[in-house]
């Protein structure tokens, strides 16, 4: 059965096994806190049962982060108003406080944006509005698959007794139209080459980086060596680096030093020779001595003029094939570098791909997954304007949260920033506009479509950095004239999302 992931916000939480969940709906509140106004604004608000669906998944969502060590942070087994909070200093600052203040950030987003739309007549279209009803359709089927009686139970399982279908509705409202005029004013920037320039000279870090190939060389001393000691072992590792560097001619005798240098600190043994464990320290195989020589090049380093090395690396004055010995006394080692490519801005183009990402087990299995995606890239080949018909399937059967909304697009992608199968598909030789095919990746089957070339990789990044701070300057604009009321103290009425053993056993008893 397939439960569709078209909006991050109602299922971006991951159904946590929280034992003290509250699973048991609540009797009618005797002061109405469901429906109580909790926060704001002037055409939209949220009520209580939204507040503590919103504050649910913001809660799921810290447990799934933290997952690895969540049991050392909050007690799952105990109310969140009853824990204080290790955030704060605040004293008696619970993690339900905690919480809150961040559904308090959030929902005040999430006003303000929706505001913004109204100003602009933004509405749920038709289409929106049918999404929203299939969605929660298929969110109680997948309940009653669950074990759940129905959506209700489901909901108040997983996000609070208040919580029901009308809360997630009504959530999802608010919610859609915040997401269009964000997406409005996100893509409404355009940049020109002087801006991308621009951005790249105020901000280094993020656009000029550096190739080089290094060669730390440590002083040989024991734990207890006197300074002395350390002073005599410094010297000996100065004159190691000093008679490397010296020997240096171009880059690949600096590889062979390096191995010769690797040679002399272990004992250098066949692959096929099986290392007893108390020679593991100072033995090594061929093989792990060409990955260690390997290792010593280094790319793509970011821009970084701190301390003696980088101030080295990143001045604009040096050139391909220059060479140094670095000191690092008080560390006690120093390092021999070999200049390969000196501050650049990287250049390669990125790519523009749509795909459509399809789960095995939505279709049952892997066969059936691939099966979909021939079909789904048979209908898209006769379409006239194949990137739009692809657009529009990726809208319908993509479980790609972060690209379903955009037709399965993903703009000005960067080689090595998608996992190994997609990345080697996008950036394979002879790539051209229009090819399709179909990828297999640990996140399931991707019906991929290439649109062609992107921005070269440093604008991508300037791009990325100054539609961020265009959007960020534009919406403090919008949150400072938009007024956000919040009723802190009805919010404090609001049901814990854990529930008290003790509370649940005494009205399973009085049932």
């Amino acid at each position: 059965m397939k439960l569709k992931k078209r909006i991050a916000l109602l299922l971006a939480a991951a159904f946590l096994c929280v034992g003290g969940m509250t699973g048991c709906k609540q009797k009618n509140n005797e002061n109405n806190v469901a429906d109580a106004v909790i926060v704001k604004s002037e055409n939209f608000e949220i009520t209580g049962d939204m507040f503590q669906y919103y504050l649910a998944t913001n809660f799921l969502n810290y447990c799934q982060e933290y997952s690895a060590y969540i049991s050392y942070i909050i007690d799952l087994s105990m109310p969140l108003k009853n824990q204080n909070c290790s955030m704060s200093d605040q004293e008696g600052y619970t993690w339900f406080d905690f919480f809150a203040d961040q559904t308090i950030e959030s929902t005040t987003m999430f006003l303000s944006l929706a505001e913004g739309a109204k100003a602009e007549g933004m509405t749920l279209s038709e289409e929106d509005k049918k999404d929203l009803e299939e969605q929660l359709t298929e969110m109680g089927e997948y309940g009653k698959e669950q074990g759940y009686e129905d959506i209700n139970a489901f909901l108040q399982k997983n996000y609070g007794a208040l919580v029901t279908q009308e809360t997630v509705k009504a959530c999802y409202e608010i919610h859609m139209l915040a997401n269009q005029y964000f997406n409005k004013l996100y893509n409404s920037y355009t940049f020109t080459e002087d801006d991308y320039s621009k951005y790249a000279e105020e901000n280094n870090s993020a656009i000029y980086k550096a190739d080089y190939i290094s060669l730390k060389i440590e002083a040989d001393y024991e734990e207890d060596a006197s300074d002395e000691e350390k002073k005599t072992a410094y010297a000996a590792a100065l004159a190691k680096a000093n008679e490397i560097n010296s020997a240096i001619t171009d880059e690949d005798a600096f590889y062979d030093l390096i191995e010769q240098y690797e040679r002399e600190k272990f004992t250098v043994v066949s692959d096929d020779t099986d290392i007893a464990s108390e020679d593991q320290a100072t033995t090594i195989t061929e093989t792990t001595l060409k990955d260690r020589v390997a290792q010593r090049l280094t790319t793509a380093a970011a821009y970084n003029t701190d301390g003696a090395a980088n101030s080295w690396l990143f001045d604009t004055a040096r050139a391909a094939g220059e060479h140094k010995v670095i000191e690092s006394e008080d560390l006690g080692y120093c390092t021999v570098y070999w200049m390969v490519k000196p501050f650049y801005r990287q250049e390669h183009k990125t790519v523009n791909v749509r795909h459509i990402l399809l789960y095995a087990d939505t279709y049952g299995s892997e066969e059936a997954a691939f099966d979909k995606a021939d079909q789904l890239l048979e209908e898209v080949k006769g379409a006239e304007n194949v990137a739009e018909a692809f657009g529009q399937l990726a809208g319908e059967y993509s479980e790609d949260p972060g690209s379903q909304s955009k037709g399965g697009l993903y703009t000005n992608v960067d080689k090595g920033s998608m996992v190994d199968e997609f990345d080697a598909w996008c950036f394979a030789e002879g790539r051209k506009p229009g090819d399709t095919g179909v990828v297999k990746t640990a996140y399931g089957i991707h019906v991929m479509y290439y649109e062609g070339e992107g921005l070269p990789s440093w604008q991508a990044t300037a791009d990325e950095g100054l539609r961020g701070e265009s959007y960020t300057a534009d919406y403090t604009a919008l949150k400072d004239k938009t007024t956000i009321d919040s009723d802190k103290e009805k919010m404090k009425e609001i049901p814990d999302i854990i529930e008290a053993k003790e509370e649940a056993n005494q009205e399973t008893a009085g049932e």
